[in-house]
């Protein structure tokens, strides 16, 4: 790494970021209608700026400051993450281990003819490998009542694997609360006090809890927003995925962390080698150098990389960008859910900052020399055309002889296909490697993109191939047919139309398998349960229209 050999240039990429958000932040900020947000900017050497904005509570006098507690959401995984590491350095844990043999019949029930517990580990949770869907069934969202935790961590049981495990990237706040109750067993303490005593308290971050009950009734609290403005609970039941409360310097205490390479002032709070494990993607395809680690996201920006992470819900939204190669760190905490300035604007802003510095990031060659290319009217080109889903559809199909992509936004381009070693690869453009993955252990298939510029890769699954698909319709899947209300919370926040269509159940536009009389699975994998008197899709509540 060449980019950070410079401290002169380095100051002045901090001085740059740090002017850039004094500007841009507060009228986005006002034009979102969020009614308080704090940030800072970190270095090697501390906090060098923090700026705060609006109010604690819409409507109240209460002004932020940078010390004001905002619950920081998903930022808790990389913390929960280095606490897991902490526990495997003091040999409570092992990151390869069998979960089961720390807590029995904790998994998720399967359809994919595998025993689970043969194959899911820590190292599987915290990278978002297990296959788990994203939260628990319904019947326990009171984060407030006593004994809310393990009846979460119980619930696990009665969801089911979205995918066989380690076969895919699945985001799941269950695989993070998993690892924060099996820390809590292997301690035989509350996961709040272990993490307290093994990072929070050694990092200096004396602010910072995962016990929401520590500041319920402060007076510095930022409390959460609703996009409708409602105000939300204290309590969080997502504790260790998701329900840390803390402030932009505590954050930058725990910045000052990786920017230090592991060493909180002198003391190594985790060794070289975990330290790596830490910020090294897991599980990586061909190709790939960029994606998610051990609770946090590794991006490649310029000719350097960043550890980032968002969150939100519960009416908080915050983002946490670290590149510690330049030796700087931004972290935003905002009390307004669904604003959607901390998904991307942020931290597109602060990458074209590096990149206008150092420069973009160079392509890697797309294919080995030895790869075939294939004519368009080879079967094996005909066998992957169909629909591929994650989000929306992407469509392989084929027009006069010629093989196309075709995206949400309803542009087509062609693909030109090669074998690479026995797989089947696309390129679309010289910087996107496509790889069509078979199906897996029971799975469907998958399409891979790489980009090859950015290292990263990112999935869709085939939902509704062209060739031979008709399918059962069965007449008794007539009473599931209709509008239904999906709720969270006990409030409507989408809406989905449940119809069949080429003799399929479709789930909006997601096409679905029966697994049994009314319990389907969509494409991506999540279960939809028209069985019994509470109707369910990934675990969140139906209400028919």
């Amino acid at each position: 790494m060449t980019v950070a050999a410079g401290r002169t240039d380095n100051i002045k990429l901090e001085l740059l970021v740090t002017e850039a958000l004094a500007e841009w932040l507060p009228e986005r900020l006002e034009a979102l209608g969020v009614p308080g947000a704090s940030v800072g900017v970190t270095t090697r050497n501390g906090l060098l700026w923090a700026k705060a904005y609006g109010r604690r509570e819409r409507g109240n006098e209460g002004e932020v400051s940078p010390e004001t507690l905002f619950c920081i959401r998903s930022l808790t995984k990389s913390i929960t993450a280095l606490g897991v590491l902490v526990a495997v350095q003091e040999g409570l844990l092992d990151l390869d281990t069998p979960v089961v043999r720390y807590a029995p019949d904790c998994l998720p029930q399967t359809r994919y003819g595998e025993q689970p517990e043969h194959h899911v580990t820590l190292r599987h949770l915290l990278a978002n490998r297990a296959g788990f869907t994203h939260d628990e069934p319904p019947g326990n969202a009171d984060a407030e009542a006593p004994g809310h935790f393990e009846r979460r961590i119980a619930a696990i049981s009665r969801s089911w694997f979205r995918f066989p495990v380690g076969l895919r990237y699945a985001y799941s706040n269950l695989h993070f609360d998993l690892a924060g109750y099996i820390v809590q067993v292997a301690a035989g303490m509350p996961f709040a006090k272990y993490m307290m005593e093994a990072v929070l308290k050694p990092l200096g971050m004396h602010d910072t809890t995962y016990d929401w009950r520590q500041v319920a009734n402060s007076a510095n609290l930022a409390r959460g927003h609703a996009p409708d403005g409602t105000l939300q609970r204290v309590g969080i039941p997502e504790g260790p995925s998701a329900g840390v409360y803390s402030n932009v310097p505590d954050m930058s205490r725990f910045f000052r962390f990786h920017l230090d390479g592991g060493r909180p002032a002198a003391t190594p709070l985790l060794n070289e080698d975990l330290m790596a494990e830490y910020r090294r993607v897991q599980f990586p395809h061909p190709g790939q150098r960029a994606g998610y680690c051990l609770g946090i996201l590794r991006q490649r920006v310029s000719d350097t990389y960043s550890l980032c992470h968002s969150g939100g819900g519960h009416g908080y939204q915050t983002q946490q960008i670290i590149y510690p190669e330049l030796g700087f760190a931004v972290v935003l905490l905002t009390n307004l859910d669904g604003h959607g300035l901390t998904v991307g604007p942020l931290q597109q802003l602060l990458d074209d900052i590096v990149r206008e510095q150092l420069g973009p990031e160079p392509a890697t060659d797309a294919l080995p020399s030895q790869a075939v290319r294939l004519t368009d009217d080879d079967p094996r080109i005909q066998a992957v055309l169909g629909r591929y889903w994650e989000g929306g559809d992407w469509v392989v199909e084929q027009h006069d002889g010629k093989t196309l992509l075709r995206t949400e936004s309803r542009t087509a381009a062609p693909l030109v296909f090669y074998e690479d070693a026995g797989a089947l690869v696309a390129m679309r453009k010289p910087t996107e490697l496509l790889r069509f993955a078979p199906g897996e252990r029971g799975a469907p298939p998958m399409l891979l993109r790489t980009d090859l510029r950015l290292h990263g890769c990112d999935y869709r699954v085939l939902n509704g191939a062209f060739q031979g698909r008709e399918g059962p319709n069965r007449s008794e899947w007539s009473r599931f047919c209709g509008d239904y209300d999906i709720l969270w919370q006990d409030k409507p926040i989408d809406t989905v139309h449940v119809h069949v269509r080429n003799g399929y159940l479709y789930f909006d536009d997601r096409e679905c398998t029966e697994h049994e009389p009314g319990l389907f699975f969509t494409c991506d994998g999540e279960a939809i349960d028209f069985r019994g008197s509470t109707l369910t899709a990934a675990n969140m509540i139906l209400r028919k229209r």
